[in-house]
């Protein structure tokens, strides 16, 4: 997540009492790249994506898969 750029606000949650905030931001994901030799220098590859934050309470995700509930802060 870039501290430079706010989140902006995409509608409510829906089926909750209240108005509670969809925040959507811009954010990177680091792929490593699993090819070539198992002992050589670790490298990453930095990918733009969009993210939509979802309150972890709401989150009925229970298949395999990422799931990451702190995030990470870039500074420029």
């Amino acid at each position: 997540m870039d501290i430079a750029r706010q989140p902006t606000e995409k509608g409510t949650v829906e089926g909750l009492p209240g108005s509670l905030p969809v925040l959507v931001y811009d954010a990177w994901k680091a792929d490593g790249d699993e090819q070539g030799p198992l002992y050589r220098k670790a490298a990453s590859i930095q990918n733009h994506r969009k993210v939509q934050a979802i309150p972890y309470c709401l989150w009925g995700n229970r298949e395999k898969g990422e799931m990451l509930v702190f995030q990470y802060l870039k500074t420029v």
